[in-house]
Order: structure tokens, then sequence, then C-alpha cells
């Protein structure tokens, strides 16, 4: 058996503070290190964990919202009220859950990710049943 073969499938998944890491989240982790350590300072894994939750949720916040917005520009209008709170309730649904795949760690961070989601997307929907009206 090769090395490449034997490490790929043998060694545990990594995690960090009990979430699964990915590729760009272990380059993320190690650039902050290494930035850390060229300054002069020691690498803080909690504050450096907490950079990377926020990035994560950003990321996933702008997904979910583009998401919304390619949902939202074939609406023809006028439509029937019916109609449009079907498409945002299922655009909701939809964004809502796939913004929370890509969330990780602190759950302050989630909650405030998941309040700014919903405050856009009810601005967002109500632009929608103005322009209906």
């Amino acid at each position: 058996m090769d090395l490449r073969r034997r490490l790929l499938n043998k060694l545990p998944v990594k995690k960090v503070q009990g979430h699964i890491m990915d590729g760009a989240t272990w380059a993320s982790l190690i650039q902050l290190y290494v930035k850390s350590m060229n300054s002069g300072q020691v690498p803080n894994i909690e504050s450096s964990w907490t950079y990377i939750c926020r990035s994560k949720a950003q990321q996933a916040l702008a997904s979910a919202l583009e998401y919304i917005q390619k949902e939202f520009e074939p609406v023809v209008m006028p439509a029937s009220a019916v109609d449009l709170e079907r498409l945002l309730q299922d655009a909701e649904e939809v964004a809502m859950r796939e913004m929370k795949k890509g969330l990780v760690g602190d759950p302050e961070i989630t909650n405030e990710c998941v309040a700014q989601f919903e405050q856009i997307f009810r601005s967002k929907a109500e632009e929608l049943r103005t322009q209906n009206e």
C-alpha cells in the first residue's frame, strides 16, 4: 500500500472545536498563524477560530442572499398574492437551509448571521410586495 492511500484511508478527519476542517479552512487558519508569528505575536487558536467562523458566516450569508436575488429576478409583476407569498416562503426556506450548512462554530456568530439574513430578507420581501401592488 502506498503512502498516499494509507494517509487518506487511515488518518482520522481533522477537527477544530468539534467541526470538520476542509482544505480552505485549514489554509485560512495557517495564514492567520503565519501572519501572527511574522508580526511577533503568539498565535491564538481561539481568536483565529472565531475569525474563521465569522468569515464562513459572511460567505454563507452572501451565498444565501445571492440565491434569493436569483429567485426574485424572474418574478413577473403583478403576480397573484398567493404565488408571491409561496415564492417568498420557498426562497427563504431554501436559502436559510443552505446558509446554515455553511455556518460553523460559535453559536453567537451563527445567530448574528441568521438575524442579519432575516432582516435583509424581510426588507427584500417587502420591496417585492410593494412592487406587486
